[in-house]
């Protein structure tokens, strides 16, 4: 059996992590738009830049863009009403397949960036935050 000092010890510091983490709860709540039960609410829009880039020289500077839930590139670009981006569902995720008419065919593709790097996966999960910068560029091979 446990001696009654390691016993204390051992209740003391149950104690003392419980009330560390009591504590250190900032209230925070992730920035994907579920609110919880508890009262806490998550953010309801933020703020982005975004700008088009058509290729040979011609880019779209559409500013600052409210958006609201869900907080993903397609989010952004199904809110972002000044243009008509079409997207397509495909195995690993979401890829843009025409903005404004102007389709990805061939050698020719739609890419994202976002704060000046390449987005690799799926748009419909690649999260933005207050203050990104999004670019959606038409390159071509």
């Amino acid at each position: 059996m446990l001696g009654y000092g390691v016993l204390a010890l051992i209740s003391l510091v149950v104690i003392g992590l419980l009330v560390w983490r009591a504590y250190s709860f900032d209230g925070r709540v992730k920035n994907d738009a579920s609110a919880s039960p508890s009262g806490l609410t998550a953010l309801q829009e933020v703020t982005v830049s975004f700008k088009v880039n058509y290729g040979q020289n011609k880019v779209t500077d559409l500013g600052i863009q409210t958006v609201k839930p869900p907080f993903t590139v397609k989010g952004l670009y199904d809110q972002a009403g000044e243009i008509g981006v079409i997207m397509e569902q495909k195995p690993l995720g979401s890829l843009v397949k025409s903005v404004d008419g102007i389709e990805a065919t061939g050698g020719n593709f739609w890419l994202t960036y976002l704060n000046g790097e390449l987005v690799p996966g799926d748009l419909n999960t690649t999260q933005i935050k207050a203050g990104d910068s999004v670019e959606l560029r038409y390159n071509k091979l």
